[in-house]
C-alpha cells in the first residue's frame, strides 16, 4: 500500500469522525460513499479494531477510534508543517549569512554556484558587517549562516566546521623598512590598517601582537578589505591580509609579504540551534564549508609556492607555536 493511500486512508477517518457520518464525510471530501466505508474497513483490519458503531443517524465512535483520531491528527498537522516550510524555504526564504569581509576576498563564485542548482530560487544576501551578538541575532532571524574568527557565545548555535585560515603581513614592494633583515623589523613601530573591533580578524590580530609584548599602532580602521590594500600599497600602512586578496597585486609585484610575521588563525561556521529551516540552513552551510576549505587549501598551496625559501623561518615557528587563536 502506497504511502499517498496511507494518507487518504487518515483523511477518510477523520472525516467521518468530525461529521459522524460517511455519507457527508464523503461529500466533504469528494469521494464516494463507498470508498469512504472501504478506507474505514481497512483502518479497522490494520488495527484490529473497531472504528465506529453504525445506526440510522450515522456512525459513533469507538475508544479505539478516538486514540487513533489524535494520533492521526498529530501525523497531519506535521506533515501539512513541513510542507509548507519546505515551500517557503526554496521559493521564498532569503538566507542571510554574516561573512568577514577577508573572506569575502575569497572567491565565493563556485559557494553561490552550488546553492544555486540546489535552490534555483532561493536569494542569498552576504551581510558584511559585524554582529556583535551573533547568537541573539541568529535566535531572531537576522542572521542563518556565521562565518567568525572567535566564538564568544555559543548559545543558540551549532558548529557546522572549523578551519585554519592563514593572515600575512603585507607592505608596499618598494617599502624601505625591507631593506632591513626581516626577522629584525619591529611590527610595533608600524602603522597599521585593520577592520575596526569588534571585528573578528582585529580582534585575533591584537591578540597575536600581546603575545609578543607589543600592541599594534591600528592608524586606519577600515571594514573594507579593498580599501585597507590601497593604503598599503600607498605607502601609507601595513596590514595583515588573506593570500587570495593579495595574490595578484604579489605577483605584479605591487606588495610584499613579509613571511616571518604571517600568522593562523581559526575560522568557524556556524548555524542556529533548532531553527525550523534548519535543514535547508545546515545544507547551505556545509556548501559553505567545502568551498571556504576549497579556497584556504589553494591560498595555502600558492603561497608555499611563492614564499617557499622563507618558510623554514625560525620567527615563523615561533610565531605557529605561540600564537593560540
Amino acid at each position: 500500500m502506497t504511502e499517498g493511500f496511507e494518507l487518504e486512508l487518515l483523511k477518510s477517518f477523520l472525516a467521518v469522525m468530525d461529521s459522524e457520518s460517511i455519507t457527508l464525510a464523503a461529500q466533504r471530501l469528494g469521494l464516494t460513499q463507498s470508498t469512504i466505508s472501504k478506507h474505514i474497513s481497512t483502518l479497522e483490519a490494520r488495527f484490529s479494531s473497531r472504528l465506529f458503531y453504525r445506526d440510522g443517524r450515522g456512525v459513533t465512535a469507538t475508544a479505539a477510534a478516538h486514540l487513533l483520531a489524535e494520533r492521526s491528527r498529530r501525523i497531519l498537522e506535521r506533515l501539512s508543517s513541513f510542507g509548507s516550510n519546505y515551500v517557503s524555504d526554496i521559493q521564498d526564504h532569503m538566507i542571510k549569512v554574516l561573512m568577514p569581509s577577508s573572506v569575502m576576498a575569497l572567491s565565493l563564485q563556485s559557494f553561490f554556484s552550488i546553492v544555486l542548482d540546489h535552490s534555483p530560487d532561493i536569494t542569498l544576501r552576504l551581510v558584511e558587517q559585524t554582529v556583535e551578538d551573533v547568537a541573539e541575532a541568529m535566535r531572531h532571524g537576522d542572521i542563518d549562516i556565521a562565518v567568525l574568527y572567535s566564538l564568544p557565545d555559543m548559545r543558540g548555535l551549532t558548529l557546522v566546521s572549523t578551519m585554519a585560515f592563514p593572515l600575512h603581513l603585507v607592505m608596499p614592494s618598494r617599502s624601505g623598512a625591507l631593506s632591513q633583515n626581516p626577522e629584525s623589523l619591529d611590527i610595533g613601530q608600524m602603522d597599521f590598517a585593520l577592520p575596526a573591533r569588534p571585528d573578528g580578524l582585529r580582534l585575533q590580530v591584537d591578540a597575536f601582537s600581546t603575545s609578543f609584548g607589543h600592541k599594534l599602532k591600528v592608524k586606519f580602521e577600515i571594514n573594507s578589505i579593498n580599501i585597507i590594500k590601497d593604503l598599503v600599497m600607498s605607502g601609507l600602512a601595513v596590514s595583515y591580509l588573506p593570500w587570495a586578496a593579495i595574490a595578484r597585486d604579489v605577483h605584479a609585484g605591487h606588495l610584499r609579504i613579509v613571511s616571518p610575521f604571517s600568522l593562523s588563525l581559526s575560522l568557524f561556521v556556524v548555524v542556529p540551534t533548532g531553527r525550523v529551516r534548519s535543514h535547508m540552513i545546515g545544507r547551505i552551510s556545509e556548501d559553505l564549508t567545502t568551498v571556504l576549505e576549497r579556497q584556504v587549501a589553494i591560498a595555502a598551496q600558492e603561497f608555499l609556492v611563492e614564499s617557499a625559501p622563507a618558510q623554514s623561518s625560525t620567527v615563523a615557528n615561533r610565531v605557529n607555536e605561540n600564537f593560540e587563536p
